[in-house]
């Protein structure tokens, strides 16, 4: 979905006589930027992944044009994972990166990756659901 700047022109342009139009788009965005992040506003389901067998680690598909500002809440199979710091998870488990078990946890390992620990068992592939906010 473009956003056309242009329609918030009535509002802050008589307070900016001169503005450049460049400058005044810029300035919008990162002002809705801003507003999505502070209130939590933009929130999305991103797309269902099916867990693997001894996979932790799974990239995150997210909509077109937007960046992960935080993931809200994941599940597996319907029960809540915990978000945990990769401190904490290597004070749990000997190798929590390989650890074979029901998921606990997850963690953010960057933009686009996500990281469930301990890995499901063979019997335990299921699905992951990711709420974030963008």
């Amino acid at each position: 979905m473009a956003t056309v700047w242009s329609a918030f022109y009535p509002d802050c342009l008589p307070e900016l006589p001169g503005a450049p139009q460049p400058l005044v788009d810029h300035t919008l965005r990162n002002v809705a930027i801003d507003f999505c992040t502070r209130s939590k506003a933009h929130r999305a389901d991103l797309a269902v992944i099916d867990a693997d067998a001894s996979v932790g680690t799974y990239a995150l598909t997210l909509p077109a044009g937007t960046d992960l500002v935080e993931i809200i809440a994941a599940r597996f199979d319907g029960y809540s994972l915990d978000p945990k710091a990769p401190e904490f998870l290597e004070r749990q488990y000997d190798d929590w990166q390989t650890e074979v078990g029901t998921p606990t946890y997850h963690t953010r390992q960057s933009a686009t990756l996500t990281l469930i620990a301990p890995v499901a068992s063979a019997d335990g592939a299921g699905t992951i659901r990711i709420e974030s906010l963008l």
